[in-house]
């Protein structure tokens, strides 16, 4: 990840990242909608859920570049 980043398709991608990071074991749908929401605060132009959506989309495009082993 990047830090102080103002691009708004590189901070996308930055969570996006930081998403598919995140162990489902450990971090359930509403932490992560959370996180999403503290995130964006009230200043993201098309709202929390359009910000989530893009988030999500580029963490299952991670996953899909992924393939980890199985052991």
């Amino acid at each position: 990840m990047a830090h102080n980043v103002t691009d708004r398709n590189q901070q996308i991608r930055n969570l996006g990242r930081l998403d598919y990071s995140m162990s489902a074991k450990y971090f359930d749908d509403s932490i992560r909608q959370l996180f999403i929401e503290s995130y964006a605060g009230d200043n993201w132009p098309g709202g929390v859920d359009k910000l989530a959506g893009k988030v999500k989309r580029y963490s299952k495009l991670l996953s899909a570049r992924r393939n980890p082993r199985e052991y």
